[in-house]
């Protein structure tokens, strides 16, 4: 029985001491504890390390689908497009906004470095968003300067300054290019086919006509000539008299049902070279013949011949297929192609336009064909007073092919040009004499005699000229520029924004190796390094989809890197006070005013542009903060009306949550402009043009930066992420909590029973050694 009640005091004892141990050891590591738990649950809800992370599908692409990222546009409106012109200040209002939702798809994606790299192609794209405050793009339109025009001019000054001549002088005479362009191809049109086969056709028929009447015997009720005649009209069989290969294609009626029914004196008129309406009259009857067929039945032409010649109008339309499909096709088909030295009809065009030998070297300005809008001859023997010693052939191999270096091409016709200061004309294969009529052709008399190439730019003028209206979506995404598209300018864009674009590969640190490098770029679309700067700018920031790095709330970070995608740099968020998105608490960040300083290395010139016109092949592009906030009154508002130039319009803000470093809201606000240099005037615009007369200042060197669209891109959080985000924290607190309280509980109740144990085991203890000293008293 004493045993057992020392058992039960020592027992209880060492409960008491576990259970107290436990107890103080719990509270002891409460702090190492809570925060091991509180960075293991917010790296496994933050880092993107694999294909299994929690966060994988949001990373993906489907955040930016559950979440409202919204980008959002202003267009500056031109009230006053002519005043502009006329040398007058320019007065913009603003048009907006036009909502679109961004979303974002990253796919083939890769891990390397044990999970702490990830590398993936991003696809982005925008769909506009009805409804809200957003106007509908495809229904508004605004007016303002055209980029493409001015990205041309800025392009071509570059070489226009050495050649002694403005930007738009040298595009009337690059576009000589292009509107030869257009002139071989008429002339390598089924037009012009048909053109050389009505000028040909008659000596050829004569001489097949001459050799068929030859081998039609005497012994006939009429003349050879009117048995011709006869059969001619109205024959559906070869006849039997005369030789039947000769009769081959030329009959109109062979094969069809019945005959033309055309009578003998209308084929006597038809077929007589006299008579001003035949088809075989190569001074008037021609321009009739070809007017009827390039016009069509409902043309005075066709009507004349109809009535000079007695025949209806299917009997004409007969005569015709008959004279183009049947006679011409065989017989002076043939005769171009030897006397051109080609093997296709294809090249008959340019054998005309370097030889004029299927016209009789006449120039197809001589004929009288309506809606041919050249009054001066186009080939070149004709209009240089020359011939070109190169063949057909060789002219369509060297000259006027698909290639970059045609002559067909603005690039290839300037490269040609530039050969002038040498006189190497070996990479068109071409001697220094034809090399000299081609320039002269091309730079002097397309340009400057006929001024067929300035009349052609001109016409595009309304719609892709200097100043031009169109449409919000046309502005933002999905212009068509007409005079690119006739110059064939295929790298240069009309638009401002380009939708589903397909990126190259980038490379973003995950985190897993260093928190602090979350979703921060190692390489962007392949460059750690951008190359197109004056210096070296490293790939550094964050990127642009909301994640930060997480667990800095102890040690709150001043300035957050992002790497601005746009603009092709890091821009720097400065701290500026606590703040609260929907209840949770955040950190506000702004970015500073001077974000776009004079920097050589970004060719930044003017305090608050950044300069992109490296970026835009040559299209004078300038972004700045709304308004041109930040930007000197000499190259704004003091030209520009309209203007909102205040800090509260054009701040940039971003709440930072900093335990998840997820960014719950910001919105990024930026301007795009385009500049006019001050010396316009002199090195841009053709006094031959419409835009010599526009305002050039004095009193700055970099011109006028007119405003062409605000960019904002905002987002905020869903509800839906709001209460996951703060249900998170809940469960962190909970997870963090509850091995402490466990041991906490588990310990107390070990010392409760430890201290129960030990009280009642001394308590018997005690008892029984006060019996036992009675016992003995008493004995």
């Amino acid at each position: 029985m004493v045993a057992n009640t020392k058992g039960l005091l020592i027992a209880g004892l060492l409960l008491s001491v576990i259970g107290a141990a436990l107890f103080i050891i719990s509270l002891a590591l409460l702090p190492s504890v809570l925060n091991v738990a509180t960075n293991n649950a917010i790296v496994d809800a933050v880092i993107v390390d694999s294909f299994k992370s929690q966060r994988y599908n949001d990373w993906a692409g489907q955040k930016s689908v559950d979440n409202y990222f919204k980008q959002y546009y202003y267009l500056w409106n031109l009230t006053n497009p002519n005043e502009v012109l006329n040398g007058k200040n320019c007065n913009f209002e603003k048009i907006g906004p036009f909502n679109y939702k961004y979303e974002w798809n990253n796919s083939k994606v890769s891990f390397s470095d044990d999970g702490n790299l990830i590398n993936y192609i991003q696809s982005k794209s925008y769909k506009w968003i009805e409804g809200e405050d957003s106007l509908n793009p495809f229904t508004v339109s605004t007016t303002n300067f055209n980029p493409a025009y001015l990205g041309l001019l800025s392009t071509l000054s570059k070489n226009s300054i050495t050649l002694g001549m403005t930007a738009e002088d040298l595009l009337y005479t690059l576009a000589s290019a292009p509107q030869t362009k257009q002139f071989l191809n008429y002339l390598s049109s089924d037009n012009f086919t048909m053109i050389a086969y009505f000028y040909n056709g008659p000596k050829y028929f004569n001489q097949q006509f001459q050799l068929l009447l030859s081998t039609i015997n005497n012994n006939l009720t009429t003349t050879p000539t009117i048995y011709f005649l006869e059969q001619w009209s109205n024959s559906t069989t070869i006849p039997t008299n005369g030789n039947s290969s000769l009769w081959d294609n030329m009959l109109i009626s062979y094969g069809l049902d019945s005959p033309s029914g055309i009578s003998l004196q209308s084929a006597l008129e038809i077929l007589n070279p006299m008579n001003q309406y035949s088809l075989l009259n190569s001074t008037i009857g021609i321009s009739y013949w070809i007017n009827a067929v390039f016009n069509g039945p409902n043309s005075n032409s066709y009507q004349i011949l109809e009535q000079e010649l007695g025949i209806n109008q299917a009997q004409l339309t007969l005569v015709m297929i008959w004279w183009l499909k049947g006679f011409n096709d065989q017989y002076t088909m043939n005769q171009l192609l030897k006397q051109c030295e080609i093997e296709s009809i294809e090249l008959l065009g340019v054998c005309q336009f370097i030889t004029t030998i299927p016209l009789g070297y006449k120039s197809i300005c001589q004929f009288n064909i309506t809606n041919l809008p050249w009054l001066e001859p186009i080939e070149i023997p004709i209009a240089m007073g020359t011939n070109l010693t190169i063949s057909t052939n060789e002219a369509q191999i060297n000259l006027f092919n698909d290639n970059a270096d045609s002559l067909l091409t603005i690039q290839g016709l300037g490269l040609f040009a530039q050969q002038m200061t040498t006189n190497n004309f070996t990479q068109w294969n071409l001697t220094n004499d034809d090399a000299m009529t081609i320039i002269g052709y091309f730079l002097s008399y397309i340009p400057n005699t006929t001024g067929y190439s300035i009349k052609s730019v001109q016409s595009f003028y309304n719609t892709s000229g200097l100043i031009v209206t169109r449409t919000a979506n046309e502005w933002l995404w999905d212009c068509q520029d007409d005079l690119l598209d006739y110059l064939g300018i295929t790298d240069q864009q009309c638009s401002f924004q380009q939708n589903n674009t397909i990126f190259k590969p980038s490379t973003v640190y995950t985190g897993k190796k260093d928190l602090s490098l979350t979703n921060q770029y190692q390489q962007f679309q392949e460059q750690s390094t951008i190359t197109i700067w004056n210096g070296t700018v490293n790939v550094t920031g964050f990127v642009e989809n909301g994640q930060m790095a997480p667990l800095v709330q102890d040690n709150l970070p001043q300035t957050l890197t992002i790497f601005e995608e746009n603009i092709l740099r890091p821009l720097s968020l400065v701290h500026s006070s606590s703040s609260s998105v929907m209840g949770v608490s955040t950190q506000r960040y702004y970015l500073p005013n001077q974000s776009f300083p004079i920097d050589p290395v970004f060719n930044n010139s003017i305090d608050g542009f950044a300069n992109l016109t490296g970026l835009f092949n040559g299209v004078p592009i300038y972004v700045s903060l709304w308004d041109m906030y930040g930007v000197p009154i000499e190259y704004s508002s003091l030209y520009i009306n309209g203007l909102n130039q205040t800090y509260e319009n054009a701040e940039i803000p971003l709440d930072l949550e900093p335990i998840t470093g997820n960014t719950l809201y910001y919105n990024l606000k930026l301007q795009i402009n385009l500049q006019i240099p001050s010396n316009a005037n002199n090195l841009w615009f053709s006094s031959l043009g419409n835009w010599s007369n526009i305002f050039s200042p004095t009193n700055n060197s970099f011109g006028i930066f007119y405003p062409s669209l605000k960019i904002g891109q905002t987002a905020t959080a869903s509800t839906n992420d709001i209460n996951l985000l703060k249900q998170q924290f809940k469960q962190i607190q909970t997870v963090k909590i509850a091995p402490v309280v466990v041991v906490s509980i588990f310990g107390g109740i070990l010392l409760i029973a430890g201290l129960v144990m030990t009280i009642y085991g001394f308590r018997k203890i005690f008892y029984n050694n006060n019996q036992y000293n009675g016992y003995n008293i008493i004995n």
